[in-house]
Order: C-alpha cells, then structure tokens, then sequence
C-alpha cells in the first residue's frame, strides 16, 4: 500500500516541482527524489508551499503511509493553484500590456 501511495505523491510532487520551477522560468527534465516511501514523504513534506506548522505535522504523521495520504492531499490542493498562477503569468508575459510582439 505503501508503494502506491507513493507512487502518487511521487508524480504529484514531480508536477508540483515542475510548475514551481516554471513559474521562475526554469525547468527540469527529470525531478531528483528518493525512491523509498519513508524517504520520499520526509523529502516532500519540507518542499511544500504550506505553513511550517503543517510541515512540521506532516513529519510527526503517526505513518509513512499517513504521511504520505496528507502530502497527496496538499499536493493535490497546491498544484492547480501553482496551474492558475503560470496560466495568469504567462498570459500576462504573452499577452498582456507591453508584451513584445
């Protein structure tokens, strides 16, 4: 069960680094990250744009697989949020007042 759920945050957090970067006009091709469960959620939850104090209970989670559920719960509320915020700013680069033509 492990495995899975970590397979899901694993692909969350690849997406959730992929547009953060974007958003400073960077990019990568593959997102460094550890590949067992427990590494994985302890390496995700302090990268995660949420206040300290939920990152701190993220890595008090009675379980790796606990653990793992919230991240994929954030993550699943950060990424469109991080979507709309690229969306907004490359429409703005791209088409709005003063964009080179």
């Amino acid at each position: 069960a492990d495995e899975s759920l970590a397979g899901d945050v694993a692909s969350l957090f690849d997406d959730f680094s992929r547009h953060a970067l974007a958003l400073t006009g960077q990019w990568v091709r593959e997102v460094p990250r550890p590949q067992t469960p427990a590494d994985l959620a302890d390496y995700v939850a302090p990268r995660l744009s949420a206040p300290n104090e939920t990152k701190q209970k993220l890595l008090e989670a009675a379980s790796v697989a606990q653990q793992l559920e919230q991240e994929r719960d954030l993550l699943n509320e950060e990424i469109p949020a991080l979507r709309d915020r690229l969306r907004s700013q490359n429409a703005q680069r791209w088409w709005g007042l003063g964009a080179i033509n």
